[in-house]
């Protein structure tokens, strides 16, 4: 909703706001009387996976190295929607077993010398969130082509 919940309304929180939502998970069991749905809790796979993922990936916001521990042989790949990790380094995500892709959000908010300092190694590049949208990255395919 467009309230932030409060730790007081029994909502175990890891959040962010975007566009006026609060965008959050539930650690723990709660009661949100704001509709909610907090249960079953999130809780990586037990036991976790012998072999990893191949092809499922991750977008994830101010994840660290914890986070990316339990993500491991989870999925194989993730993105953070910006061209380095924020919270997590690089050697976080290579220690989990997953690889981190660079994003080129929007022209706006990325340069030609953020493009050529991408993750050495990385396999990809991705580009650009929701270019068709005015609150995100509102290019046209000409410019995003530049």
């Amino acid at each position: 909703g467009s309230r932030r919940p409060k730790e007081d309304d029994g909502v175990c929180l890891g959040d962010h706001y975007n566009n006026g939502w609060w965008h959050y998970r539930c650690y723990s069991c709660c009661q949100d009387p704001h509709g909610v749905d907090c249960s079953p809790p999130w809780s990586p796979p037990s036991p976790p996976r012998s072999t990893p993922a191949t092809k499922r990936g991750i977008a994830c916001k101010e994840v660290d190295s914890t986070d990316l521990q339990s993500l491991k042989n989870v999925v194989s790949w993730g993105y953070t929607w910006q061209v380095a990790p924020d919270r997590a380094s690089l050697s976080d995500w290579d220690a989990a077993g997953i690889d981190f892709v660079p994003m080129a959000w929007g022209a706006g908010h990325v340069t030609r010398g953020d493009i050529s300092a991408t993750p050495t190694g990385a396999q990809a590049l991705l580009g650009f969130n929701e270019p068709n949208f005015p609150d995100q990255a509102n290019m046209l395919p000409s410019e995003a082509a530049r």
